[in-house]
């Protein structure tokens, strides 16, 4: 059965323990922390293309706009309930943040051809905090690693600018990143998988998969532990904060 938050380590520990995530991240709160059987886990990079030139990779918009449906099944209700029982101060503190946020996100994942829902993913990675950073070395509300933020455009002058910082520099490449990683699998619950735990652990999932005559549905397939929770955990913050009213937001 999937992890939930009731089963997953206290924030404190997953603070430690999340590469892609910060302290007051929501993430930090419901994706399960490794239980030592992915002994890989740490430090995934999301995408195998190589380096394409110092305008990074640019999926572009498509004309069927890589549509996405929000959704809800049990992990996901239990994640919200665990969210608004028993983490609201965390909530609502991302929530005040987002309105300072949301408006360009939006604005900024419009423009790349992105589902703007996607944007409460800052929410998961950051809790929308421009100036988070992870033990891992990702930065930023998206929380881009060097390489990642590289490959998306992103630049960095020795340790005095790093646009992984700045808010809609790297908005720009969070969209671009998703969209590239939407292409590649044509399944949001895919991308965001490959956005937790790199690319290369989804294929090999798939891979797995397809040799022993599975499905290759993200919710049967045999990822990481952490990856497992990190798509029904996007799912229970956007439940929330799409429609925040009715959650006491």
């Amino acid at each position: 059965a999937l992890a939930t938050a009731a089963s997953a380590a206290t924030p404190a520990q997953a603070a430690v323990v999340l590469p892609a995530t910060t302290p007051e991240s929501l993430g930090a709160l419901l994706v399960p922390a490794p239980d030592g059987s992915d002994a890989e886990e740490e430090g995934a990079e999301p995408v195998l293309a190589p380096y394409p030139g110092p305008d990074g990779i640019r999926p572009g918009i498509r004309q069927d706009g890589r549509p996405f449906q929000l959704y809800r099944n049990d992990t996901v209700d239990s994640l919200i309930r665990f969210l608004v029982d028993r983490r609201n101060d965390v909530l609502e503190r991302g929530w005040r943040r987002s309105g300072r946020y949301l408006p360009m996100i939006r604005r900024i994942f419009r423009a790349e051809g992105v589902p703007e829902v996607l944007g409460y993913l800052a929410a998961v990675e950051s809790n929308f905090n421009p100036h988070a950073r992870s033990p891992a070395r990702a930065v930023g509300m998206w929380q881009f690693t060097a390489p990642t933020a590289k490959l998306f455009g992103l630049r960095r002058m020795g340790s005095w600018y790093d646009e992984r910082l700045d808010p809609e520099a790297s908005t720009h490449a969070a969209a671009r990143l998703l969209g590239y990683l939407y292409d590649r699998y044509e399944s949001w619950e895919l991308a965001l998988a490959a956005y937790n735990a790199g690319e290369a652990r989804v294929n090999a999932a798939l891979e797995r998969a397809r040799r022993r005559g599975e499905t290759e549905d993200y919710w049967r397939l045999r990822l990481p532990r952490q990856t497992r929770g990190f798509v029904p955990s996007f799912l229970a913050v956007a439940t929330i904060m799409e429609s925040p009213q009715d959650y006491g937001l």
